[in-house]
């Protein structure tokens, strides 16, 4: 058996307590990714509190672990600011019922943190969210809903938006496409699963996470061997697959409708020869006036989610600015703002001093750029998963990477 068959077999070798916490966290995620359309909330929420609760009976001996950790160091300071930005927000029952919602994020983070501690742990996350994004599909698909509807974006009924469904299977699909690349054995599988996936992220017209996605690909897949001829293979492949896609969905009438228009918009904040869409329009200048937002409090900010109020006391709609950048700027400014990506830039120091050396490393670049890409048109600080990852980064590259047990 060679080292990357070794790297994949994730066997426990006693079924302890924290095994029972992975298990119950598997399946939170799963319940977490089918719960809308079969309406089981109740069993995400199940399986939520056990995991909480195995996670509690094992806290007293991670106390040095959690109290140093890097994350939760930085999640708990931006709570903090969160919390206290009432004081002097535009709307103080606003500010705090909706940093309220941040606190999930922190419990569920945590539980993350006291129950990974190997890489088998981390390849068990990334093997349960690719599962996760197949068993969407299947579950779509088999309640009548993966279907293609002129006009229509896949998600929109059944979600907050169709971005919703699409951001959950941008984690998915990055999970199998690494799988795909360094597991060996069950790589066709992997890749099913990715075409199986992509067709339902292309109904859902989501086109910053497709970008995400590919650049996730091309990270992966050019830095993985250090042999330059299968490095340029690898470019002209991505290259040759992006002009193909482009194409179709250009020329191809059904597909422009549903995800070409969307793509050309896009183009325009670049280009003048392209047609800017009125959604795009819209997210400039929600991106302008958020701007203009924080130059009047670039310190502090206005208070936590006061952008949707500033903004609908200006225009009449409660809207979200689009790009975690600005949201994060004018709601806790420069101080947020600074907490936030701080973590983003030692996470990068990190894995500059550790070096590139094995899969797992490129699986964490890929996530962080392609999380700094994302934030332009998401609000990722928000966002469980968003978070979750960003956690499990700072286990591998501190507390893991260099464990010689692990090896």
């Amino acid at each position: 058996m060679n080292q990357n068959d070794e790297l994949f077999e994730i066997p426990y070798s006693k079924f302890d307590l924290r095994s029972v916490g992975l298990i119950s966290l598997y399946f939170y995620l799963l319940f977490s990714f089918i719960t809308r359309p079969l309406s089981l909330t109740i069993f995400t929420s199940i399986a939520m509190w056990l995991t909480i609760g195995i996670s509690i009976l094992l806290i007293f001996d991670k106390i040095t672990l959690l109290i140093f950790n890097r994350y939760l160091i930085m999640f708990g300071l931006l709570l903090l600011s969160s919390f206290s930005s009432s004081i002097y927000s535009v709307d103080e029952s606003n500010t705090l019922g909706n940093a309220l919602l941040l606190v999930p994020s922190l419990i569920i983070c945590t539980t993350a943190i006291i129950l990974i501690q190997t890489r088998e742990d981390i390849l068990g996350i990334i093997k349960c969210f690719s599962f996760c994004g197949l068993a969407l599909v299947l579950t779509l698909w088999g309640t009548n809903m993966l279907e293609y509807t002129a006009g229509y974006r896949l998600g929109n009924n059944l979600y907050t938006g169709a971005n919703e469904l699409g951001r959950s299977l941008m984690f998915s699909q990055i999970c199998a496409l690494w799988l795909a690349i360094n597991e060996k054995r069950f790589r066709y599988l992997n890749i099913a699963n990715i075409i199986v996936m992509s067709y339902a992220m292309f109904l859902t017209g989501s086109r910053k996470y497709i970008i995400v996605i590919i650049i996730f690909a091309c990270i992966n897949l050019i830095f993985k061997s250090g042999n330059i001829m299968k490095k340029l293979t690898s470019l002209v492949i991505i290259l040759l697959g992006s002009i193909i896609v482009y194409t179709l969905v250009m020329k191809v009438p059904s597909f422009y409708d549903l995800f070409g228009y969307r793509l050309e918009s896009l183009f325009s904040f670049f280009s003048s020869d392209y047609r800017i869409s009125a959604s795009d329009d819209l997210r400039k200048y929600l991106i302008e006036r958020g701007v203009a937002y924080f130059t009047e409090r670039p310190i502090f900010g206005w208070g936590h989610n006061s952008y949707q109020v500033l903004f609908g006391l200006e225009s009449g709609y409660l809207l979200y600015s689009h790009n975690n950048y600005i949201e994060l700027l004018v709601n806790l400014g420069l101080i947020g703002f600074v907490i936030y990506y701080s973590y983003y830039f030692i996470l990068v120091k990190r894995i500059y001093i550790n070096k590139i050396s094995e899969p797992l490393d490129l699986f964490f670049i890929g996530f962080i750029i392609g999380s700094l890409i994302l934030d332009i048109g998401d609000i990722g600080y928000e966002k469980i998963f968003v978070q979750l990852f960003l956690a499990i980064t700072g286990i591998y590259v501190f507390d893991i990477k260099n464990l010689k047990g692990n090896e």
